[in-house]
């Protein structure tokens, strides 16, 4: 910070070192001070690429609506047709994480579109790759194998991170076929992808555990996966938030409650909760960076009516669908949450 300062009294008119203290704030996870930090960065350049960081933070503080509101300044008021392409592809994403499927599709091709005009070949692989987890969402499990053929170019250093990824898309897809022994075959894949003492070995080694504890739950091994699930490795330190493609990976899996799912299949209803409450909330002392997933609370509301906590669940009821009340229509959860919380509320 100190150095950040220096920079800044020695290079008035740029906006880069105030750009860099709020990314050294963002991993401290002083969520507050580094938005701050980017505004005074965008104070001195206002088209600095800062906008789309303040997103994700809002986003990270699950208020989307300001999120959103800083993604469509960032992608409106882009210089070049690489902004433009990022802001449609961050639109396109935060409208598949709250529902809006239709919505997010017509972002991503604008974003294909873009980066088709500059033959940038990683956006278009990144846009194709957020659409294969749409197809993944609504079943369509055919769609999805070209679609997580994700090969990023631009960045060698993280090949094995997009291979591992990649391999893990493919072996939850494996799972959703029944083809319990194919996903096994993936997680091989994943092994050979871990570089001993680098950045991204705590990366791809979490995508290995999670994997591994979706496969042993599908096959009935539910005290192994329990056991997986309480050790899986720490996911190590989010990519800068100006890398979208990384940003976006490093957000893979979007649900990450293989152990709740877990403790629930074990009959532990009082671990399953603590864990989806650990899942709904940002913890500045760990490393991870991960945005919360609005589904954590429609399942967790799910357990606390199980339980007998009324309250807690109408809350959480409440939380999800105000979060997704824009969702497409005949979207299951939506409806379920609906109808349980009108119950809840009629008693």
């Amino acid at each position: 910070m100190e150095y950040f300062k220096r920079y800044a009294s020695v290079s008035p008119g740029d906006a880069n070192p105030f750009d860099s203290m709020g990314d050294m704030y963002f991993f401290q996870g002083k969520l507050d001070d580094a938005i701050a930090k980017y505004k005074e960065a965008l104070e001195v350049e206002p088209d600095f690429l800062s906008k789309s960081k303040i997103g994700y933070i809002y986003a990270l503080k699950e208020n989307y609506s300001e999120a959103l509101r800083w993604i469509e300044q960032y992608t409106a008021e882009a210089s070049t047709p690489g902004t433009e392409a990022d802001g449609y592809l961050w639109k396109g994403f935060y409208d598949f994480w709250l529902g809006r499927f239709k919505e997010a599709l017509i972002n991503l091709q604008k974003a294909t579109e873009l980066a088709k005009s500059m033959e940038n070949k990683d956006w278009i692989a990144l846009a194709q790759w957020i659409k294969g987890w749409m197809h993944y969402d609504r079943g369509e499990f055919d769609l999805c194998w070209s679609a997580f053929d994700l090969d990023i170019e631009s960045f060698p250093q993280f090949t094995p991170f997009f291979k591992a990824v990649k391999n893990y898309s493919l072996g939850l897809v494996n799972l959703e076929e029944g083809k319990i022994e194919s996903a096994k075959s993936r997680l091989s894949e994943i092994e050979s992808y871990i570089p001993k003492g680098s950045l991204l070995e705590d990366w791809i080694r979490s995508r290995y555990d999670l994997l591994l504890g979706e496969v042993l739950l599908a096959g009935g091994s539910i005290e192994k996966a329990v056991t997986i699930g309480e050790d899986i490795s720490p996911s190590g330190m989010a990519p800068a938030p100006h890398f979208t493609d990384l940003l976006i990976c490093y957000n893979v899996p979007f649900l990450k409650d293989v152990l709740a799912k877990a403790y629930l299949k074990n009959g532990d209803l009082d671990k399953a909760i603590s864990e989806y409450e650990k899942l709904i909330i940002f913890d500045s002392k760990k490393e991870g960076r991960f945005l919360i997933h609005p589904k954590y609370h429609y399942r967790l509301a799910k357990l606390y009516e199980q339980k007998g906590w009324k309250d807690k669940a109408i809350e959480h009821y409440e939380k999800f669908l105000d979060l997704w009340k824009d969702a497409d229509p005949g979207i299951p959860e939506v409806g379920d949450a609906k109808k349980r919380l009108a119950g809840l509320l009629t008693e």
